[in-house]
């Protein structure tokens, strides 16, 4: 198993007057060699380090006379203490950083520190588990919450309402069997569960009813070729669809292309499909 050693570092680092208005070698300097002697010392004195190991050990792409520079700033400014043999020592490593322990070490200091927290911890685990469940709950609440309002049937009529609404078949006869079964299970995809009650079927059917039927086939036929579905808008999207489609045609000034029935299979609008 690798051996994962840490090293303790004040987050400020990078604004410390040792550093401050230095150059990117002297920071990869202080960096480098604080932890090359935290992973292989214990006293935190480095042996035998030359300007050529410290570029290596750093990774430090100046030229090896800046490197040298920035060991003769460091050793100036009292961070870098040398010793004989070209070796430096960092100031107050032992302190700061303490010794490096054994993995056996730190796993019974993990586990001193879990015996003397361990209600504490436990008890923040119990709460994090039981927000994760509520989170959870309130979601699938949600999701009941939307089937349930697509499933509700049309609200009873009003005392004004003298004729009931006509049957599902009837409002499906209407329009063209193969258009209409591929519009349903496009406004279907934007469901969650996949499906469609009757009753906002049957909401969509009488929208859809006051609409002449070449405007209904050239809507529907734009929703499908344009996707719509696939972006999450439904039947109410479609319906808008239809009115700008009204509106394009019956506005002031535009040409109005009548068609009889007979002539139908002779006519055609440019840019625009039939079924």
């Amino acid at each position: 198993m690798a051996r994962f050693v840490y090293a303790k570092i004040y987050c400020d680092i990078l604004r410390h007057p040792l550093l401050r208005g230095r150059p990117d070698c002297d920071v990869r300097l202080v960096l480098g060699l604080l932890l090359e002697a935290k992973e292989h010392t214990d006293d935190g004195v480095l042996r035998h380090l030359t300007a050529v190991d410290a570029k290596e050990l750093c990774h430090i792409k100046a030229p090896t006379a800046k490197v040298q520079a920035g060991i003769d700033y460091l050793v100036a400014a009292g961070w870098l203490i040398p010793h004989p043999d070209l070796a430096y020592e960092i100031k107050d490593f032992v302190e700061r950083q303490g010794k490096t322990d054994s993995p056996e070490a730190q796993a019974e200091r993990s586990q001193r520190y879990y015996e003397s927290h361990r209600e504490t911890i436990l008890a923040k685990r119990k709460v994090s588990r039981e927000n994760a469940r509520e989170t959870v709950r309130s979601s699938h609440a949600e999701e009941e919450e939307e089937e349930e309002g697509e499933e509700e049937q049309d609200p009873p009529p009003s005392p004004k309402a003298a004729t009931p609404a006509p049957p599902i078949a009837d409002l499906e006869s209407d329009w063209p069997s193969d258009l209409l079964a591929r519009v349903r299970l496009a406004v279907m995809s934007t469901r969650k569960s996949g499906q469609m009650a009757e009753g906002p079927w049957r909401e969509f059917l009488l929208g859809a009813k006051q609409f002449s039927p070449e405007i209904r086939a050239r809507a529907a036929n734009e929703y499908l070729d344009r996707a719509c579905a696939s972006e999450g808008k439904g039947e109410r999207y479609l319906l808008g669809i239809m009115r700008g489609e009204r509106t394009r045609v019956a506005r002031p000034g535009a040409a109005t292309l009548q068609i009889t029935p007979a002539a139908k299979a002779d006519h055609a609008i440019p840019g625009r499909k039939f079924l």
